[in-house]
């Protein structure tokens, strides 16, 4: 699994893409274990993703520029 660094990215637009339902994601374990969805789970519950996010980030600023997110018309959109 490879995360992406935009330094310089300014502005971005995500538009009609009915197949991204997640636009970033962060929750990455060092041994490569699937995205897992702790939000609205009880304690020590764990759901797998089977969604891939658009972008795999990290803590220490990917976009440390980005003053411009546009979501328009994705329809499977449910996380961001």
């Amino acid at each position: 699994m490879h995360t992406t660094k935009w330094p310089s990215l300014g502005e971005l637009h995500v538009e009609v893409c009915d197949e991204v339902e997640i636009i970033f994601a962060a929750n990455i374990s060092e041994y490569g274990e699937e995205l897992k969805d702790r939000r609205n789970i009880g304690q020590g519950e764990e759901r797998q993703l089977h969604s891939q996010p658009l972008f795999w980030t990290t803590k220490d600023n990917t976009f440390p520029r980005l003053k411009e997110l546009e979501l328009r018309l994705n329809r499977n959109l449910r996380e961001i």
